[in-house]
């Protein structure tokens, strides 16, 4: 059915043409425990950069780099990649503070999404669930465990090198797609077994990772602000499906068809006004565009 405008949040007049311009004003630009627009629109572009070539992420002149209009500085951007997991993730520190992100200076890690979207969407409820380390209980897909592991002992070593440079620097987590699985795994990994605070987590399109359990083991690595951004009726978080155990985090943030307005949902992650009052459907198109900006395809 149509949004529940009692319960929307804000109402955002801004389109995809105000892409980069700020939206609306935020009242407090540097608190992450609220959700606002610009803060979705910042790391939709930190997530959309991870889809780029290796050598334009580092220099940071990729098109999304551009976009997100900030600046790591003079120590490079790291890109990590696994080609036999396909998999792709930046780390970097931002160097000046912005009106956004106020010192003490902010690190982030953000994974590319899935290349071949039809393909893993086929394959996504085919995997059998595993435990981690650091809870024998969780159970989460093995294919995003495996996928994680294979960059997990550098991306936390690029994090934890960071950090002992610039102490008290916060540390935030995106992706999309595929990315924002690999995100919630590696907030719940660095937290629990490598003990890194983690700041944030913005997620655009995220699969559920695991199971009730595991949830809880990622609420408690993020305990002020991890918000799971969803457009419509984009598939992707309809799975894995509930039927097999799976669960969303919350605090899920819903969009419209035109990315106009929005929905701060409830916190149980699962809230039937939101995504959820849809079943799966095919439009594919929904998924590849979040806060009005198209997934990069192709060089950028």
């Amino acid at each position: 059915g149509p949004m529940p405008w009692a319960r929307l949040a804000v109402f955002l007049a801004a389109t995809a043409a105000a892409l980069g311009a700020l939206v609306t004003p935020d009242p407090q630009p540097g608190d992450f425990d609220a959700y606002h627009p610009n803060k979705g629109l910042q790391f939709t572009l930190f997530s959309y950069a991870a889809y780029c070539n290796a050598s334009r992420i580092r220099m940071w002149v990729c098109g999304p780099c551009l976009q997100a209009d900030v600046s790591f500085g003079w120590q490079p951007v790291s890109v990590v990649t696994n080609s036999t997991t396909s998999t792709q993730v930046y780390i970097g520190r931002l160097a000046a503070p912005t009106v956004f992100f106020p010192p003490p200076g902010k690190i982030i890690v953000a994974f590319r999404g899935t290349q071949d979207l039809v393909n893993w969407l086929y394959n996504l409820s085919f995997k059998t669930l595993t435990g981690i380390p650091g809870c024998p209980n969780c159970m989460v897909h093995s294919g995003f465990w495996a996928t994680w592991s294979s960059v997990r002992e550098r991306v936390a070593a690029q994090v934890l090198e960071r950090l002992r440079a610039h102490r008290g620097a916060h540390v935030f987590i995106t992706g999309h797609s595929l990315g924002g699985a690999l995100a919630q795994l590696c907030a719940a990994d660095l937290f629990h077994n490598f003990a890194v605070p983690i700041h944030a987590v913005f997620t655009y399109g995220s699969p559920r990772v695991g199971d009730a359990i595991f949830v809880r083991h990622f609420e408690t690595a993020v305990p002020r602000a991890s918000w799971r951004l969803t457009h419509w009726r984009d598939p992707v978080p309809h799975l894995p499906p509930t039927s097999l155990g799976y669960r969303h985090p919350s605090s899920e943030v819903f969009y419209d068809e035109n990315s106009t307005n929005y929905l701060v949902c409830n916190r149980s992650g699962e809230d039937p006004d939101c995504s959820a009052q849809f079943s799966v459907s095919l439009a594919i198109q929904d998924h590849q565009d979040y806060m009005g900006v198209h997934t990069p395809v192709g060089k950028c």
